[in-house]
This record gives C-alpha cells, sequence and structure tokens, in this order.
C-alpha cells in the first residue's frame, strides 16, 4: 500500500508480507519505503519489522517536534555534521533538526532528518549512512501528516489472490 497524497514529493510505502512457517501476525513483518521524488528508499529488506518502524517514526517526530529550538533556515547541507560520535562520546545534536532515522531503515543505510525554513520543512535524507547527502523542501507539515496518517501494523491484513499478496487494513 502506498500512503501519503498522489501529488507530493514524499510518499511511504508498507507492504505486509507473508511467508508460511513465519510468526506473521506476532510480528508483522514487510517492505517499507520511503517514496521521495519518484524513488524509493532504502529500496531492499524485505522482513522488516514494520510495527517496529511505524512506532518508531511516530515517536522520533512526536518528541522531536516538541524539543526542536530553532529553524534550521536556508544553512546549506554540507554545514550540518551528521556525524554525532566523536571518540567514543556522543556530542548533543542540534536543536533544529529532528532525526528521523529509524533503526531498522537505518540498518540498510537510509537515514533522515527534519528542519524547518520558515512556511517550508527540509527533509534531509542518505541510503548511505550520511556519506552523502541529499533534501527535499517541502511546506510546512507534510512529512508530519504523512507520518502520523501511517497505519499501525496491527491494523494491516494480507490477502492472497491467486499468486499475489495485496495489504490492505483490517475491516476495510
Amino acid at each position: 500500500m502506498i500512503v501519503g497524497k498522489p501529488n507530493n514529493m514524499v510518499m511511504i510505502q508498507l507492504d505486509q508480507t507473508y511467508i508460511e512457517g513465519f510468526l506473521n501476525d506476532e510480528i508483522p513483518s514487510g517492505v517499507f519505503n520511503f517514496i521521495i521524488d519518484g524513488k524509493f528508499y532504502p529500496g531492499e529488506g524485505l522482513m522488516q519489522e514494520l510495527w517496529h518502524i511505524v512506532e518508531s517514526l511516530k515517536d522520533l517526530y512526536c518528541m522531536g517536534i516538541k524539543k526542536i529550538q530553532y529553524d534550521l533556515g536556508n544553512r546549506p547541507l554540507s554545514s550540518i555534521d551528521f556525524e554525532w560520535e566523536d571518540d567514543n562520546e556522543w556530542r548533543e545534536r542540534p536543536k533544529y533538526l529532528i532525526d528521523l532515522s529509524a533503526d531498522f531503515l537505518y540498518d540498510y543505510g537510509f537515514g533522515s532528518y527534519l528542519g524547518f525554513d520558515g512556511d517550508e520543512e527540509r527533509f534531509i535524507f542518505t541510503n548511505d549512512h550520511f556519506i552523502t547527502v541529499d533534501e527535499i523542501r517541502l511546506p510546512k507539515g507534510t512529512i508530519g501528516e504523512l507520518i502520523n496518517s501511517l497505519p499501525s501494523a496491527e491494523d494491516l491484513k494480507v490477502l492472497h489472490i491467486g499468486n499475489c499478496q495485496i495489504t490492505t487494513l483490517k475491516g476495510h
């Protein structure tokens, strides 16, 4: 299933996978990708724990939006230090970014941050553990609305039609 408005530059693919003999009902697993400007990130991983990813993203956004203190503004990406670990001591993250790097996605290299520049938000992302970074600018509130609209993994259901698996919502 694709979550998000079709005209948005960022959407989310969320598909539960059913594998016979696996604890599918106890550990809803499957595919989770951000779709950014028509490309899938991280673009790999078939058995990601969907509950963990969805709840992590919701928690990270909720906590981050409360803690953010400054506008990122028009600061160039090259001036932002995404390496938080220095000599085994963790430095405090900047107060102008919300860390949206869910653990299971980061295992595949995908990490993301959200910052604001007036009425815009800057969705900053990587697919190689922050060796390189890119960003997309969106109207303020786009990413929060997208994350908050994600269904709970417990609400997903897999329909089997012939050789196809289709993810839908329970009760629909």
